[in-house]
């Protein structure tokens, strides 16, 4: 169940130590992911946390591991039209990293990990 206090105590508070674009082990999904295909009934605290996130920096043209957006994981209309309004033209870095994805390019053959983990997230 979404909680809009918790996500916003956690920005608050923690900012410092939360990666909003941290990816999870199983299907490679950010935060946002995550709460765009929630199926809460209560749209506005869905459409609150999500504008909360990228308020906070999240990305809404990251992939996850399947190569889906924030958008094309979303279930509800409302979040669906609140992404879409948010949408820019895509960053050439994030146009780099899909393309890394698409093609499964081993990316540790070109640059650090340090260097690896900031580039593709960013």
């Amino acid at each position: 169940i979404p909680n809009v206090s918790a996500v916003k105590l956690l920005l608050a508070y923690g900012k410092r130590w939360i990666d909003v674009d941290d990816l999870d082990e199983d299907r490679g999904d950010t935060a946002l992911h995550i709460i765009s295909r929630s199926t809460s009934s209560n749209s506005q605290d869905l459409l609150t946390i999500i504008e909360m996130l990228l308020n906070a920096g999240a990305h809404i043209d990251f992939i996850n591991y399947y190569g889906r957006t924030p958008l094309d994981e979303a279930v509800n209309s409302d979040v669906q039209m609140l992404l879409q309004s948010k949408q820019t033209p895509p960053r050439l870095k994030c146009l780099c990293a899909r393309l890394i994805r698409n093609y499964q390019m081993f990316n540790n053959y070109f640059w650090p990990a340090p260097g690896r983990n900031s580039y593709v997230g960013s």
